[in-house]
């Protein structure tokens, strides 16, 4: 509902607290927050557009990709810019400062193409910023069977630090 993404906006604050509880009650994006004033930025999987909103908080100048139909609506009502459609179609002729995915690339039926078609946005300083379940991480080892990360067919690929290698 955009009402509800816009009213969360209203109280969103920048301090490290507020970001800590946003993260730890799942309602947002982390990737972006390194973004400064002035960056192009791309949010892969951007979802209901509360990521770009945050960016322009920030100063940024946000654009995403999503390839749920349901978020054109919402675009067009928080008159923000999201392509519609398969990050491969992405127009490659425009290049970011900051390319973000925050929990996308564990749905990639092929993570390393998925960081090629990244790389192929960023500008020739640019950087991307990628966040995702960790198998190795501490959830997992409490929870085991019962870690919220097993989405199986969702969740496609299981990455580790070791198993991410970026050239």
């Amino acid at each position: 509902d955009t009402n509800e993404i816009l009213k969360k906006m209203e109280t969103f604050r920048w301090n490290w607290v507020k970001k800590m509880l946003i993260w730890w009650n799942g309602e947002s994006n982390v990737c972006h927050y390194v973004a400064k004033i002035g960056d192009d930025v791309l949010d892969v999987g951007c979802g209901d557009g509360t990521s770009l909103l945050e960016l322009k908080q920030i100063g940024a100048n946000p654009f995403g990709t999503e390839q749920d139909k349901n978020v054109i609506q919402i675009a067009k009502e928080l008159k923000i810019n999201v392509f519609i459609g398969d990050l491969e179609k992405y127009p490659d002729k425009i290049k970011f400062d900051l390319v973000t995915a925050s929990q996308v690339i564990e749905h990639q039926k092929d993570p390393d193409v998925f960081i090629k078609n990244l790389k192929r946005l960023i500008k020739k300083n640019g950087v991307i910023v990628i966040s995702f379940p960790n198998i190795e991480g501490l959830y997992n080892k409490i929870f085991g069977k019962l870690w919220i990360n097993w989405h199986v067919p969702y969740h496609l690929s299981f990455l580790t630090k070791k198993s991410l290698k970026v050239a």
